[in-house]
Formats: C-alpha cells, structure tokens, sequence
C-alpha cells in the first residue's frame, strides 16, 4: 500500500471536496414569438411592370401572409414616388381582417382608375405609374413625401404597373 507523504495536503484536498453543491435554477421566459414574415402576392392582372394602354384599366392583387394572425392593408397609389410631389392616393386604405379560424386569408383586391375621377395630371409621355401596396401593419403617417412606410416590425410587398392613358388638362 502506498505511504501518503504529507498527511496535511490531503486533509486539505478532502476537505475542499466535501462542499455542497447548489444547482443552478433554470431560467423561464415567455415563449418566442413567431417571426414577422412579409405578405407576398400570390396573382396579379395585368402583368407585373407592364405597360397598359386601356382607356379604364383595371389593376388587381390576390395576396396572403404566413401570420395568419396579421391584418393586411392596401393602399393604392398613383405617380409614386415622385421627385415632383406630384402623386397621390387612389382610394382609402382598405384593411382585410384577419380570419377568426387561424386559416390564411388570400383576399383580391382591385382598383379602376380614371384621368377625372382619380385627378390624374396630364404629363408630357402619358405614363402614369399604377402601384398596390399591402402592408402587414398599419401604415404610419405619411411624412416628408413617404406614403408606403409601416412602423417596425412591419412588413411590405408591392405590386406596380405603368399605365399609358392620354389624360385631358385639369
């Protein structure tokens, strides 16, 4: 058997072994929350970014977000952005609510516009830029020329056309 050569120095290392041992207590916090996730179109007419030449054209946007909890705004614009100041708001923001039964909405919205009716400014090629932008949150109050801003952490997606229409002088 071997001899312990400094009984002291293992009186001290026993002793150090023998404290207690306090385990550490798990944290708890709320879940997660899901992540924001844009809304997306999922069907347009006309085409993307294509040019349209009818006298009463039609736009529309089919659309749907992964948060199926969201309420998703549309706000339809004309000649934005500008450089000009020249653009504005087609109709009133429309809100599609949230579905109560958890499934996703994928709602259409469409949207005519007229020279007279929509006030649309005569312009030297006759282009006017046509856009649909639905939100996943409340837009927030437009400032400094910005119409498509949405407070964080909110999201966009865009749909636009070019729209060629001879408009008469206002």
């Amino acid at each position: 058997m071997p001899r312990v050569q400094n009984p002291i120095a293992l009186l001290f290392v026993v002793a150090s072994m023998s404290a207690c041992i306090i385990p550490v207590a798990p944290e708890f916090q709320d879940p997660t929350a899901s992540p924001n996730y844009a809304p997306y179109v999922t069907s347009f007419s006309p085409d993307f970014d294509s040019i349209v030449t009818s006298q009463m054209p039609s736009f529309s946007v089919t659309f749907t977000d992964p948060n199926v909890g969201d309420d998703l705004h549309v706000r339809w614009l004309a000649d934005y952005p500008s450089t000009t100041g020249n653009y504005r708001t087609l109709v009133e923001d429309f809100i599609y609510v949230h579905s109560a039964d958890g499934q996703p909405q994928q709602p259409t919205d469409t949207r005519s516009v007229d020279c007279t009716v929509d006030n649309l400014a005569m312009t030297s090629d006759g282009q006017h830029r046509i856009e649909a932008i639905i939100a996943d949150r409340e837009f927030a109050p437009p400032s400094d020329g910005k119409l498509d801003g949405v407070d964080p952490p909110g999201l966009v997606a865009r749909a636009a056309w070019i729209l060629q229409i001879t408009c008469p002088s206002q």
